[in-house]
């Protein structure tokens, strides 16, 4: 049987359809009602599930999934309006709701109600449209409402809450189910009928729900053309070669689902350059469960900026969202002039084990349709490869403490401290300080020459240390053998070249041969070759002395 979602719009019946799906799969093979995940999240957390159900967040551009029969229903929007505002003011009388749906009656509401209310309550164009547009930008209703027409289309079947009944027979048909009666669920108490709404009200809501209305028609004529096909295909076929069958909506063909290439977008007044994750015990692209750690982004501003929202945010190895802010949230706006800068962002890992990837993103506010300098998807990786402490089990670190005492008078108790038998003491690993000289003597033992385009060659090299502190050649901030590769006018190449380690660790006036690996870039041009000893993320010795380094001249055949 081909997969489900459930693409529940609120106050549609939706929960009827989630339990009718429960009656002929069970309730283990259909999620609870899922509300504020990510659609792409969710798919991939409850892949394992036969039936996908719920109010998820959308972003535009977002796709619905094609190895799942996607479903959704609508409602006329009188009819959901009055349910949501009786089931609000009745139902959820006990909860935190609006002042609005308080204190006033529906006549009230409904007259204090103008047409700047219209985009706050097209709330089916709200929750479809991010499905129907890759637009990066605010839209207008109108464009909403286009592009919600598209979304509409991209589902294999659409419902309409009147007829959920009907819905239901097509899901059975369709998927080769006995027939099960439908259940109502969660309905509105106490509610009014659309019949009931005076002239002057319909009126109202004719004007407010004009788009909403548009829509709904649009679905329902998508919903009676879908079921007059099963109708007819019941009369042609037989049911037993019918069953499972996938059957023609009638609709537009839906836009092919987009491969998972890294999204990058922008008007580049300010870019991202280069981001990094740097542990505080661990280094680069590394962090234990425990260790603060930073994410970096160099970014490079090439006009004034008046108001900058940096914004970051980390997945796992399938793609979920784990941890996302920005500086804004943080309590941090930002002016720049023309130039560069490093974005720090510190926090405490409580992230299990596994390999992480990061987005990064420069926006003019909060939100991103309102203007985005640049926008990077999969900027930056990074592996949490241990834990700094031991007291706990599972996945994630909590700041967890534990207490006992008496809850009676006649009850007495004593606590003691206690220190667990499988506790450790365990060492960080060999950390070895900054460096505060920068002094080495480089000297290749045989000619770069017959240097090709895209090799990789190994040259011997004799590095001296003429400096007075020693160069570790293992453990936190190593000291390795690196390179870059310049054209002759001094512009970079290779920024950033392959690391050979040091054979042992270099004392003050020591030497030691080094066979170092190169890769030589894909042109043929004349370069320059500059070879530089570089402590890791302390500096390049070359940056910091430049008489510390090797250039030679190297022409590519």
């Amino acid at each position: 049987m081909k997969k489900i979602l459930h693409f529940h719009i609120p106050k549609t019946g939706g929960i009827a359809i989630q339990h009718h799906l429960i009656e002929h799969l069970g309730k283990e093979r259909v999620s609870d009602t899922i509300v504020g995940l990510r659609l792409k999240d969710a798919l991939v957390q409850f892949d394992y599930l036969d039936v996908v159900s719920g109010h998820f967040s959308l972003q535009q551009g977002d796709r619905l999934p094609q190895d799942r029969c996607c479903i959704t229903v609508l409602r006329h929007p009188f009819d959901r309006f009055l349910s949501e505002y009786f089931y609000h003011k009745i139902d959820c009388a006990d909860r935190l709701i609006d002042t609005r749906l308080h204190g006033l009656s529906l006549d009230a509401h409904l007259d204090q109600l103008s047409l700047n209310d219209r985009d706050g309550m097209a709330a089916q164009i709200a929750m479809l449209y991010p499905l129907g547009t890759s637009s990066r930008t605010i839209l207008s209703l109108d464009e909403k409402f286009d592009a919600a027409i598209k979304a509409v289309d991209s589902f294999e079947l659409i419902g309409l809450q009147e007829e959920l009944e009907d819905l239901a027979c097509m899901l059975d048909a369709k998927f080769g189910w006995e027939y099960v009666p439908l259940k109502l669920k969660n309905v509105t108490s106490q509610r009014m009928k659309v019949e009931s709404l005076s002239p002057q009200h319909v009126q109202k809501l004719s004007a407010l729900f004009s788009h909403e209305l548009e829509l709904y028609q649009y679905a329902k004529s998508r919903f009676q053309a879908s079921r007059r096909e099963f109708l007819s295909r019941s009369i042609a076929l037989a049911p037993a070669e019918d069953a499972g069958r996938p059957i023609s909506s009638g609709a537009l063909e839906c836009e092919p689902v987009r491969s998972e290439s890294a999204v990058e977008f922008g008007d580049r007044s300010c870019v991202i350059e280069e981001a990094s994750v740097v542990g505080e015990i661990s280094g680069g692209s590394l962090a234990m469960v425990g260790e603060y750690f930073n994410i970096l982004l160099k970014i490079k501003s090439n006009e004034p900026i008046d108001t900058l929202n940096a914004s970051i945010a980390i997945k796992d190895e399938r793609g979920l969202l784990v941890f996302g802010t920005d500086s804004m949230r943080l309590g941090h706006v930002h002016s720049l002039t023309q130039g560069e800068y490093v974005v720090r962002f510190n926090m405490l890992n409580r992230m299990p084990r596994g390999n992480y990837r990061v987005d990064a993103a420069l926006m003019k506010s909060e939100n991103h349709y309102l203007g985005c300098y640049h926008w990077q998807e999969d900027i930056a990786s990074f592996k949490v490869h241990d834990s700094i402490v031991t007291h706990f089990e599972g996945h994630i670190l909590m700041d967890a403490d534990a207490s006992l005492e008496a809850a009676t008078s006649d009850s007495v108790c004593e606590s003691k401290r206690y220190v667990s038998a499988g506790s450790q003491v365990r060492s960080l690993g060999r950390s070895n300080k900054p460096l505060t000289q920068f002094k080495s003597a480089i000297t290749p033992a045989s000619r770069i020459e017959n240097v090709f385009p895209d090799m990789d060659i190994c040259v011997p090299v004799r590095v001296e240390n003429i400096s007075r502190e020693a160069w570790a050649a293992s453990g936190k901030q190593s000291v390795m053998l690196t390179y870059r590769w310049l054209t002759k006018s001094g512009k970079v190449v290779v920024a950033d070249g392959v690391r050979t380690r040091l054979p042992s660790d270099v004392l003050p006036g020591k030497a030691v041969v080094v066979p170092m690996q190169i890769s030589v870039p894909s042109e043929p041009r004349s370069l320059r070759l500059v070879i530089s000893l570089v402590q890791e993320a302390v500096a390049w010795f070359v940056d910091k002395n430049p008489d510390a380094a090797r250039v030679i001249s190297v022409e590519l055949g």
